[in-house]
């Protein structure tokens, strides 16, 4: 593909013409080729001119390039230097770096960028800048440069038709390239939305520095931090009241929390997942205790409307007793003690987050006990 721009762009031995341009050293005649690039007609339209010198057809490098997905950068300043690249997924993850200026961007990326802003009044200071570069466009199409809110500077609609192949967002400094984000469409649609490598882990460790002082001020307990899918994936829950799962508000508060700890605008978009683990109206295991274990502080239940799998033992589960867990007797508040727990008693437990062993019985931990008398 590239060899194919490149020899357009040097010129093919075709000679049709209608009128002429004359100096002391160059003829060159106006062209008026037709284009088919990957079996798609394409005209050039009042920005370009093709021209014929000497018998050499000459072709606009930037219209070439971009019909066929590349970019083409222009820098005077380089001795005049034009860059041609195929900034695809693989290039721009391995090639645009934290901290390179905006002429590095204009060498890798080409210089059809949109200035856009993020957020904030027209005027305050609260605006984020950034530069963003559509690629892979077809038809002509291009998505306007306009104030936009977090959630909407990419255009789902075009990527998702294969109107744009991904979308790319520049943050700048005064150090240069603060952050990037790559918005892009998995083949089944889904919007993958993503942030530079070094963002991620950087955030990550952040966080995990800070877990004892935000579990202690959010009044939570963090389970995960991880990167997943290229994106930084927290399950947290609640100190108190497991049964109810928090509003929007007050998981916005937990993130704008997140987002002060780890340095990070509120303006600016970042690939943060939360979940939370919280105890569902149905329980996990619902029998009898057959049997205590003092010791381990834990009881067996056995449901024999439940089988084990694919066998006739029915389900057996050893529970024990999480950090956080509570036994109550069923449709009370108060709480009980193990020595309250007897062999006989209908039970439900609803299990912890973590590993459950798949022996037999199976053993876990509860973060609720709730028992009939």
């Amino acid at each position: 593909m590239k060899r194919f721009v490149l020899g357009l762009v040097c010129g093919v031995m075709l000679a049709i013409g209608t009128a002429a341009y004359a100096s002391d050293t160059v003829q060159a005649v106006l062209f008026p080729a037709k284009f088919v690039i990957n079996g798609q007609v394409r005209s050039l339209d009042g920005e370009y001119t093709a021209l014929n010198v000497d018998g050499h057809a000459y072709v606009p490098v930037r219209f070439i390039a971009e019909q066929m997905g590349a970019t083409v950068g222009f820098l005077a300043s380089d001795t005049n230097t034009i860059y041609i690249n195929y900034p695809d997924y693989t290039y721009i993850k391995g090639n645009i770096k934290i901290g390179a200026t905006k002429q590095d961007a204009i060498r890798l990326l080409g210089d059809r960028y949109k200035e856009v802003e993020i957020g904030g009044p027209v005027a305050g200071p609260d605006v984020v800048k950034a530069w963003r570069y559509d690629t892979g466009v077809r038809d002509g199409y291009r998505v306007q440069a306009v104030r936009q809110k977090i959630e909407t500077w990419i255009d789902p609609e075009g990527l998702r038709d294969g109107l744009i192949r991904l979308q790319l967002l520049l943050l700048w400094n005064e150090e240069g390239l603060e952050r990037y984000y790559l918005a892009y469409a998995d083949q089944d649609g889904t919007i993958r939305y993503e942030v530079d490598d070094d963002g991620l882990k950087l955030v990550q460790d952040k966080l995990l520095a800070a877990r004892e002082e935000l579990e202690l001020s959010q009044q939570i307990k963090l389970i995960y931090a991880g990167e997943q899918k290229n994106e930084l994936y927290i399950i947290y829950k609640a100190r108190e009241h497991l049964e109810r799962r928090w509003t929007d508000q007050e998981a916005d508060r937990l993130r704008r929390a997140l987002y002060e700890e780890a340095g990070l605008n509120p303006l600016i978009p970042f690939p943060l997942k939360l979940e939370q683990f919280y105890l569902r109206p149905q329980a996990d295991v619902a029998g009898v205790i057959t049997k205590l274990d003092e010791n381990e502080h834990r009881v067996l239940i056995v449901d024999e409307t439940r089988k084990n799998g694919n066998s006739d033992q029915p389900y057996a589960m050893w529970v024990g007793l999480s950090e956080e867990a509570a036994i109550v007797e069923a449709g009370t508040t108060e709480p009980l003690a193990f020595h309250d727990l007897h062999v006989g008693q209908k039970a439900r437990a609803w299990y912890d987050i973590g590993i459950v062993e798949l022996s037999y019985p199976g053993q876990t931990k509860a973060l609720k006990i709730e028992i009939e008398r």
